[in-house]
């Protein structure tokens, strides 16, 4: 009789998992590299790539013009696990510049972006000052305003939109607690 749940609960995670990766099949968002641009002894910037994987859909990434009001930018969410494993959303940054270009990311499709770690309200700052660096072990990236997506064919029908909500796409994890990141932690 105990095996029922057991076998149920195996069951939900493996659909967990294979939800997770069919999601990054379909659309990845990762950090590519880390710069130093100051040669500095510690990166200075970071490399994001989003891209869509899949031949059939494209995914409309929604703007905000709320850090410039000439530009629209697709804005990612910080997010940071501390010694505890306690999880805290840290910062909004915007990051893919849209405003010269449509809003979809059509099959095969992607965008790469590199911004400074140092800039005002930057998450290094908030590292330091809101959570007490020292405390904080890594971080990732995720997916801010909701991605949208739909079947690639000219009527969009509301059966075709799926929505994704933060923090469902997201980059790996990236440890802080490296010699790369020391700085970080002071």
């Amino acid at each position: 009789m105990k095996t029922l749940p057991l076998i149920l609960f195996f069951l939900c995670i493996s659909f967990s998992a294979l939800h997770a990766q069919s999601l990054r099949d379909s659309i990845s968002l990762e950090i590519v590299s880390f710069v130093d641009e100051e040669n500095a002894g510690h990166y200075t910037s970071v490399r994001v790539k989003i891209e869509n994987h899949t031949e059939n859909f494209k995914y409309l990434l929604l703007s905000s013009d709320i850090f410039d009001p000439d530009r629209e930018y697709w804005r990612m969410m910080l997010e940071v696990e501390c010694q505890d494993k306690k999880r805290y959303e840290l910062s909004w940054i915007p990051v893919f510049d849209l405003t010269e270009r449509s809003g979809f990311l059509l099959p095969g499709e992607h965008l790469v972006e590199t911004f400074p770690l140092f800039i005002k309200d930057s998450f290094c700052k908030q590292l330091r000052a809101e959570y007490n660096g020292s405390k904080v072990v890594r971080f990732r990236f995720c997916n801010g305003l909701t991605i949208t997506r739909y079947k690639n064919s000219g009527e969009i029908e509301l059966k075709d939109l799926h929505f994704y909500q933060p923090p469902e796409i997201a980059t790996d994890w990236i440890d802080l607690t490296t010699a790369d990141f020391d700085f970080l932690r002071k």
